[in-house]
């Protein structure tokens, strides 16, 4: 049996699979340019596009790639807006006594 490495990976494809193609996880990974690793523990935890087993082996099909990204994607945020900045308690104490002394 052949041992795959990441060395293996570098002919990797640069784009989304056909959805016939079939991907070992260090083409995976190289796919989305994450450590094998990263790959191994999402299949450890569940997380990740749905594998098949192969013996010992796991591969990732391209339809299960693809549906995988598509739920995982998300629309921009809209940006944040900063919050009013408050007055330190020196400050407000210091307002406060300004109103005070205005007012009597």
């Amino acid at each position: 049996m052949r041992k795959t490495n990441f060395a293996d990976a570098t002919a990797a494809p640069t784009s989304l699979p056909s959805d016939d193609a079939v991907l070992d996880r260090f083409q995976f990974a190289a796919l989305l340019k994450v450590d094998p690793r990263t790959i191994y523990r999402w299949h450890l935890s569940g997380e990740g596009p749905r594998r098949v087993k192969v013996g010992k082996q796991v591969f990732y099909r391209g339809t299960a790639i693809r549906e995988w990204l598509a739920s995982n994607e998300t629309s921009p945020r809209k940006p944040v807006q900063a919050a009013p900045r408050s007055l330190s308690p020196r400050r407000m104490s210091r307002a406060m006594n300004r109103r005070r002394r205005s007012a009597a």
